[in-house]
């Protein structure tokens, strides 16, 4: 378990509490704390609870508040607010953490993929380049479902692209797209079948996947490996080099502060570099 205390935070293991110095990254503390040797424990729900608990403590603040010093205009402000956020996300719908915590309930077998999925991400905010996106896959059976289960499996899907087993990737993320709800998992899917298209030369269907909203969304976040795939696409469907030259532009940018794990980097890295060619060579 563990407190965060502004740039340090509380852990406890081992029945002793230790206090260590977070990693601070954009305002935003994080540590890579060991997580249970246990994975089919499900105390993760209680973590996935702190958004909802930090909203009902509010609500009661702002009671108290009301009360003492009789403004509720301000207090009634505070309560809709925090409950208008409290019910948004305890609904069991699309990527709330109440759809999470509902999951782990209806399918404790999910859990180790939780933390799984928990040990990826704070990897990727800690020391990214110290690990491959190989280290945070295993097998997942085919009859499982959820999002946890659902994102590693795409995972799976994204290493299979980083060792050119193209067709494997591709029958990954078509398996995954077919059986999920999550509206999460669904777009995911779909944004590196446009990959799995643009690498094959399917300009049609990588035109198709692109024209998709959720994938859209995606193509136009500033990262480093969303601006390949988005120049690749400008490049081999959309023909137009300008806007090719602009999203090359924002990779190389950043690629260097990128959170992607060593072989993505890599792998993306050399896309680009690819790409640098053609165009050099005006194919």
């Amino acid at each position: 378990m563990a407190f965060g205390l502004g740039h340090f935070i509380l852990t406890k293991k081992s029945g002793k509490f230790r206090l260590s110095r977070t990693a601070i990254m954009k305002n935003v503390g994080a540590q890579y704390i060991g997580l249970k040797e246990d994975e089919s424990d499900q105390s993760i729900i209680l973590m996935l609870s702190g958004g909802l608990m930090v909203h009902l403590s509010l609500i009661l603040l702002a009671i108290v508040f009301g009360f003492l010093t009789r403004s509720w205009y301000f207090a009634g402000t505070w309560i809709f607010l925090n409950l208008s956020f409290f019910l948004n996300n305890i609904l069991p719908v699309g990527i709330t953490d109440g759809a999470k915590i509902w999951e782990l309930l209806q399918h404790p077998e999910n859990t180790k993929y939780a933390y799984l999925m928990l040990r990826h991400s704070a990897q990727t905010l800690l020391a990214p380049q110290e690990y491959d996106l190989k280290d945070f896959i295993m097998p997942v059976d085919e009859e499982v479902r959820g999002s946890f289960a659902e994102s590693v499996q795409t995972l799976q899907g994204l290493v299979f692209i980083l060792d050119d087993n193209i067709e494997l990737a591709k029958q990954q993320f078509q398996s995954v797209l077919d059986k999920t709800d999550n509206p999460m998992s669904k777009t995911s899917s779909q944004l590196y079948l446009l990959q799995v298209a643009l690498m094959e030369g399917d300009n049609k269907k990588a035109e198709e996947y692109a024209s998709i909203r959720g994938v859209k969304s995606f193509l136009s976040l500033k990262t480093a490996d969303m601006q390949v795939i988005q120049a690749w696409y400008q490049f081999k469907v959309k023909k137009d080099v300008v806007q090719t030259h602009k999203a090359m532009k924002i990779a190389r940018q950043k690629m260097n502060s990128s959170r992607m794990l060593r072989d993505e980097k890599s792998y993306y890295q050399n896309w680009l570099a690819e790409l640098e060619k053609e165009l050099t060579e005006g194919v």
